[in-house]
């Protein structure tokens, strides 16, 4: 139950024959009071969320959770859905912590964090790039003196961050000088989706972030040519023209987008209903190598699917198809179809549903609007579905006011982890808590990462439900259904205004 916060006082102050001084003793009692009252609701919510992870843990029939690098968790695996009540109660549990974390680190301790935060990645490039990561991985445990040894490294370097990475939960340190990797370090294995994507190199643009935000001639520009990417690899070039001139960074990037797709991909497939759409022509644009429409083509087998993508991907894209027998076939008998287009121009393929995942978020409002305009050319009455992080701010609010309350059709009733007991079926996320960020705080410290690297990369950022509707608006679309997924994305469907009315 939620403590409303004391006003108690208010009578107190309005008494004019107590003195000032007693006054403002009392006032500080009530301050006091209100920090524990903040400290209990907190514990009661990270207390509520432990105990809805253990019952879930229980009722699938899944290990406990440990911190072991012996093999990951059934949790950790891609592919593997986990219930509604777990989704939510990790993501309550990871917000309850980090609120929990700001309410009691002395600040001055949380300041050199943030600015030795700088060394995080830092360090974890040295495991990578040196191979004391994939030695550890290949022995299971490994002493700093067997790693200097074989790598030709410094111990009392290779110590010093090995340690703070142990801190960091990424290695275990199971004896004196002795590190093995824990569970989250095995997700930085070769061929792990954790690997692919710390491959790719942010580090040098976001050290020209300050740049970018400051210097007269970019601060107020959304060119995505007028970049921290283009003050930091000194180029005119917009990052993807770049990239097409640079096979090794193109290769890392396909790696860490392919990533993160994969980490989306279970939770679109199982939470979306696609089939309302069945049968029928989808088209993925900015499809990439294909993945979603190979999973789609092989589930609904009455429909077609186009992957459209620019010129140099879509021989990429082919090869990667046809290593899908299913696929294959449908690529054969022309129910797949792997073709150029490049949607800063109309869109010339009539379907029923034209698809942009993880795509939009690159590019800046203006860009947005463009895209969207040539696309519903392609056909006026088409669905667009725009799969993206849809963003809450970091306020506090009533329940009634929350962002992940709000639907298109109005605000939502309020949902509890005691709602979701026993459902197989996720809808929408649960309202945050008292004292807890609209966004769940800490447990969204990825998509906001992601936000500020896509505002560095392109000028772009990650949307709150409100902007999204701004460009949708813009483009004479509306938004029809905004689907929750149990990732950190979303699934806006949007129409024509005068076929949606």
């Amino acid at each position: 139950m939620l403590v409303r916060r004391s006003t108690s006082f208010l009578p107190f102050l309005a008494r004019s024959s107590r003195s000032r001084t007693h006054c403002v003793l009392h006032c500080r009692h009530n301050i006091f009071m209100e920090s524990l009252q903040e400290l209990d609701v907190l514990q009661a919510a990270l207390n509520e969320a432990i105990d809805a992870i253990r019952e879930e843990l229980s009722t699938h029939n899944l290990p406990p959770l440990s911190t072991s690098g012996h093999a990951p968790h059934p949790l950790d695996d891609p592919h593997y859905t986990p219930s509604p009540r777990i989704f939510e109660a990790r993501k309550l549990a990871l917000g309850s912590i980090g609120q929990l974390r700001n309410l009691l680190q002395v600040p001055f301790e949380k300041v050199m964090e943030q600015y030795f935060g700088t060394y995080d990645t830092a360090c974890m490039d040295v495991a990578l790039r040196t191979g004391i990561l994939d030695m550890i991985s290949e022995r299971k445990a490994c002493s700093v003196t067997e790693l200097s040894d074989s790598l030709a490294l410094d111990p009392r370097k290779v110590m010093t961050v090995m340690r703070y990475l142990a801190a960091q939960g990424w290695f275990l340190e199971p004896s004196h000088d002795t590190f093995s990797l824990s569970r989250a370090g095995l997700e930085l294995r070769r061929g792990q989706n954790g690997r692919s994507w710390a491959q790719t190199p942010r580090m040098k643009v976001a050290s020209c972030l300050l740049d970018m935000l400051t210097r007269p001639e970019s601060k107020m520009s959304s060119s995505p040519l007028n970049t921290a990417f283009q003050l930091a690899f000194k180029t005119p070039l917009p990052v993807f023209e770049y990239l097409q001139q640079h096979s090794l960074d193109m290769e890392q990037w396909s790696g860490s987008v392919r990533a993160y797709s994969n980490f989306h991909q279970r939770a679109l497939m199982a939470d979306y209903p696609w089939e309302k759409f069945t049968p029928g022509t989808f088209v993925d644009c900015g499809g990439g190598q294909g993945y979603l429409s190979v999973l789609l083509a092989k589930r609904f087998k009455d429909s077609s699917f186009v992957v459209q993508d620019l010129l140099e991907m879509v021989p990429i894209a082919r090869r990667n198809v046809l290593q899908y027998p299913e696929a294959a076939f449908a690529l054969e008998n022309g129910r797949m179809v792997v073709e150029a287009h490049d949607f800063f121009h109309p869109q010339p393929r009539a379907a029923d549903v034209y698809i942009f995942k993880h795509i939009l978020h690159d590019w800046p409002d203006s860009v947005c609007v463009k895209i969207l305009k040539n696309t519903i050319k392609g056909n006026a009455n088409a669905t667009i579905l725009i799969i993206d992080y849809v963003a809450s701010p970091s306020s506090f609010s009533r329940p009634a006011e929350s962002p992940s309350t709000i639907t298109p059709l109005g605000p939502a009733t309020a949902l509890t982890l005691r709602d979701l007991a026993g459902s197989s079926q996720y809808d929408s996320p649960i309202t945050p808590s008292a004292f807890m960020p609209q966004n769940f705080g800490a447990a969204s410290l990825a998509p906001l990462g992601l936000g500020v690297h896509m505002l560095a990369l392109y000028n772009a950022c990650e949307r709150t439900f409100v902007e999204w509707e701004k460009i949708i608006t813009a483009a004479g679309l509306c938004v029809t259904t905004l689907k929750s997924l149990r990732a950190n994305a979303s699934v806006i469907e949007c129409r024509a205004k005068n076929i949606a009315a």
